[in-house]
Parts: C-alpha cells; structure tokens; sequence
C-alpha cells in the first residue's frame, strides 16, 4: 500500500528509500542511488505509524484539496488526514467508499509534489492499487498484490481501470475507522516480504538507474543493492519483534513499554555476531561463562550451528540475573527468536 496496501506500496517504498537517504530526486535518480550507497542515510523503517495531522503539514494544499474534492464528486467520503512518523515530510489525506469498496490516499509530498491512490483489499488476501504516482514503477510487486495506472492519470482514468479490473473474490467492506490501521498493516506487510527476500534487488536497481536516463556498470548496480539492503539490516530484528508483539495481542501503553527489554536474534546473522552480541549484552557477566562446558561445547559442534542456536546456548548455560531469557519464536520475516533483558540492563528503566 501505499496505499494500502496494494499497491501503492511500492510507491512508499521508493518514498521511504528517499526520505531515508535524502530527497535528492532533483541531481537524478541514478546520483540518488550513488548516494544511498555513500552510507549518508538511516534505513527504511520496517514499520510506520500514522499519526493525525496539522495545517503545517501540507506543502501542495490546494492540489490536494482539488484531488480530494474530485473524489468526493467521485462518491468518496473523508476518512481523515495523517503524516508519517517515520517519513519526515509526508502527509496524506484518506477517503473511502463504501460502495465501491475502495480506499484512496492523497499524498502530499516535498518535491515530488501530490499523487493519488486508489486501493482495494480482496476476501481472497489479494489486492490491486490504482495509482497515478510519478514513482515507484521500478518496483517489484509481492505476488498477490496488482497495480494499475500511469503517472498523472486522471482520477476517473483510475477509478475506470479498478471498476473493470476482473477478480477472482470479492472487494472487502471497507470503513473511515479502518484506513489508517490497513494502511500501517499493509505497509508492514510489504517490509516483512521484502525482508524476507533479501531487500532491494539489483534489477529494481537497474530499472530505477534506467529510469532516469543512467545505464551503469553491472558491479555498480550490485554495490547499490548490496549497501542499501546493508544499511536496511536492523530493520530486520525490527520487524520481528514487531511481529512477536503482534502476536502476543499488545498494544498502545503495554506494548510500549515491553519494547524497550526485547531483543531479536534472527537466521541471517552469523555465529560470530551472535556471540558478539550476547556479549556486549551481559558485559563482565560474561566471563563466568569463560570456563563453562556451553563454550567446548560451541567449538565442538561450530559448523553445525546457526546464530540462534549458538546464542540460545549461550544464554541458556547458566541461570542469571544479568543474562537474556527466551520468550519465543517469531517466522516472520525470517526466523528469529526473540529475548527478554532484564531491567537494570535497559538505559532509563529504574
């Protein structure tokens, strides 16, 4: 999504490779991607949080409200107007109809100016997206997400292609109430498939360099990706703890105060760093491990180990007060087992 969900969604993936690693569409986009390999930037956030917003948020307001008002005229109702947490910047403006089942995101963006959505979810788990968005083309789509349009297509051009779109399921019912949470749940889902498959791949890379008039070497392309999806790695641990609160129902005040004591050991870290980790983690604590059997043990077994395995054995070797405890398994994005710290180890909790 972008909106949500599908299919947008690969809009505000772009929007948050640019927001993230400076908004600098303006030197081209290949100059872009050079930077993003620089080191300059943060990472893309595995999730977002809409949050509602202020007159002071909207840099193209009488363009957004002229798409709001042709889709009014269009039978779209108001839903509410938001920004992005996690996307300084950012702005959107919701609609829904009940009808047709659609919702629809007025974007409102520096530079890039404002763009709509037009989305749909489907009782089957797919979804398709209209978009007239200049971005985000380049972009791989998950596999039961579908996006139609063109950049700048007229909102009637948008609403023409969704209503003769065939489908094998039914649209589901959507409500003002439920935008902004399918919007949150619809951009996480996007991050945990693109997690989970490695992150920015080197032909979304070529295709955003040809894009914008750049034909670069092979072995540049490939050192874009590979230092984009190196910046975007925390994100995975992230996202996986953020799927183990999901899964454990927490929300609001609950939630946020847990977050501050878990950790997440995933798949794709290596032995070494989990040993690392664990020891950053319990300081001088560590050395009463120095002569315990767990670390004979980790030599005899090293090649047959994970990062999972060998933290969990680690942590696991002696009851105390300063180590990790388990609480639980997480698949998604990847496998990760997710661990609790005790409170004099977290900054602030006394």
């Amino acid at each position: 999504m972008i909106l949500l969900g599908c299919l947008g969604v690969p809009t505000l993936v772009l929007v948050a490779l640019v927001l993230y690693f400076g908004p600098r569409q303006l030197i081209g986009l290949w100059q872009t991607m050079r930077l993003l390999s620089s080191g300059l930037g943060g990472q893309m956030p595995s999730r977002i949080n809409l949050e509602p917003a202020t007159d002071k948020a909207w840099r193209h307001r009488s363009q957004v409200k002229a798409s709001c008002r042709k889709l009014q005229e269009a039978g779209f109702q108001p839903a509410g107007s938001w920004t992005i947490r996690e996307m300084p910047g950012m702005a959107l403006a919701g609609l829904v109809d009940p009808r047709r089942r659609l919702y629809a995101a007025v974007y409102d963006m520096p530079v890039v100016g404002v763009w709509v959505d037009l989305f749909c979810l489907h009782i089957d788990g797919s979804g398709i997206t209209a978009t007239n968005a200049t971005m985000g083309w380049e972009l791989d789509l998950q596999p039961d997400r579908e996006k139609a349009g063109s950049p700048k297509a007229p909102i009637a051009e948008l609403l023409q292609l969704l209503d003769a779109h065939p489908r094998a399921s039914d649209r589901i019912d959507v409500s003002a109430g439920e935008l902004a949470p399918v919007f949150e749940a619809e951009y996480a889902r996007e991050q945990d498939w693109r997690l989970a498959r490695g992150g920015v791949t080197v032909d979304e890379v070529r295709r955003m360099a040809e894009e914008s008039g750049n034909i670069p070497s092979e072995e540049e392309l490939e050192e874009v990706a590979r230092s984009i999806n190196e910046q975007h790695a925390p994100e995975i641990a992230k996202a996986g703890l953020a799927n183990y609160l999901d899964e454990q129902g927490l929300r609001g005040g609950p939630r946020e105060a847990l977050e501050p004591y878990l950790i997440a050991i995933h798949e794709r870290m290596t032995r070494e760093q989990a040993m690392e980790f664990f020891a950053v983690l319990v300081g001088e604590d560590a050395r009463q491990l120095e002569d315990h059997p767990v670390y004979a043990g980790l030599e005899d077994d090293w090649e047959d180990l994970d990062a999972l395995e060998v933290f969990s054995r680690l942590a696991g070797a002696m009851s105390h007060p300063s180590f990790p405890r388990f609480q639980g398994r997480v698949r998604t994005p990847i496998a990760a087992d997710v661990y609790m710290l005790p409170a004099e180890s977290v900054p602030g909790s006394s």
